[in-house]
């Protein structure tokens, strides 16, 4: 009889370290895909910080410019502030997507 209460017992001692091996794993798999994200989100705000230097730099010849049509090169600026908000609404995914699946596993 006192063998099989210290089988049970070793059984169930088993039994909840292999529960808190999953949770840790589980958990250490949701912190990785959070963390991996947020990279990507760095990159694209690294990105946008690009576009928005190369946007200043434009305005900044703009107003260098002597030129009637100041705005000639206006296309170009649409396609810059067209690139950055399509940078914005990513970065604001990423960060959504991050959120969703760090209290998901909560």
């Amino acid at each position: 009889m006192r063998i099989s209460a210290l089988k049970e017992w070793f059984k169930k001692g088993i039994d909840r370290i292999i529960w808190y091996i999953s949770l840790f794993s589980k958990r250490f798999h949701v912190e990785l895909a959070v963390m991996k994200l947020m990279s990507e989100v760095e990159a694209l705000k690294k990105r946008r910080q690009e576009e928005l230097a190369e946007l200043g730099e434009r305005i900044m010849k703009w107003r260098e410019t002597t030129e009637a049509e100041v705005f000639g090169d206006n296309e170009e600026i649409k396609d810059l502030f067209k690139r950055i908000e399509e940078l914005d609404r990513k970065i604001d995914e990423l960060k959504t997507k991050a959120k969703e699946i760090s209290t998901l596993e909560e």
